[in-house]
């Protein structure tokens, strides 16, 4: 097992920000030209399945990433 590198511990918090600003922020511009036309309900009605569609397909193209656990951490 190797020393614990302070540089490589950096990439980390940056990638849970972006993955959080992405997963919030983004719907919420998504819908919010709904909302202003059509009202929450219908909006949220027409939202929900196609954010369920776009979850899908990312897990469907997501690669699948193998870890031996040597490399498990």
């Amino acid at each position: 097992m190797s020393a614990e590198v302070p540089e490589a511990r950096g990439p980390v918090p940056v990638t849970f920000c972006t993955i959080v600003y992405a997963g919030l922020g983004l719907p919420a511009v998504a819908a919010g030209p709904l909302v202003t036309y059509q009202g929450m309900a219908p909006a949220m009605d027409e939202f929900a399945p196609a954010a369920a569609v776009g979850c899908v397909l990312i897990l469907a193209v997501h690669p699948r990433v193998s870890r031996r656990p040597e490399q498990a951490v």
